[in-house]
């Protein structure tokens, strides 16, 4: 039995609750939003996302995407989106779990195209772009080595 499903959605309300506290608070608490942010996203990431169990995974993703597109991306340090893309690209799902790892690519995929125009206006950001675009292409070539009779080939070439 695995309480990972469970307890997402109850960090998916409590991300509401904070969301709703940042809007209705007239003082900046901009740190201790930061820090909340921080934890609730690395562990759905290192919780869910890279589960054993693919429909737990898959969750995950969702619910990391749902979290990040509520996000005004510019309230969050360059530094910080940085990590994130380090963590995601780093430490991808197992191929193994061939559901997890499709759903690590169209999240990611997802999370560059929100960012790229962010984090991009700064020269000195342009090299560790090219860097996680390189992580990237290697992942893409472990998932077309996987094997051509795979979902995760068909995912990766389309």
């Amino acid at each position: 039995l695995t309480y990972k499903i469970p307890s997402m959605m109850c960090m998916k309300k409590v991300y509401g609750c904070l969301q709703g506290a940042r809007t209705l608070s007239n003082t900046s608490h901009d740190h201790l939003q930061l820090i909340d942010w921080e934890k609730m996203v690395t562990t759905i990431y290192n919780d869910v996302c890279l589960s054993d169990d693919g429909l737990i995974a898959k969750n995950g993703f969702e619910s990391l995407k749902r979290v990040l597109l509520s996000t005004n991306v510019e309230s969050i340090p360059e530094e910080n989106w940085f990590i994130l893309l380090d963590m995601v690209s780093g430490r991808p799902p197992s191929i193994a779990v061939q559901q997890a790892r499709t759903s690590s690519l169209g999240f990611i995929e997802r999370l560059f195209l929100m960012l790229m125009p962010y984090l991009s206006k700064k020269k000195e950001n342009w090299v560790k772009l090219e860097e996680f675009t390189i992580t990237m292409a290697s992942l893409a070539r472990q998932n077309l080595r996987a094997g051509r009779a795979t979902e995760l080939f068909e995912t990766t070439v389309h």
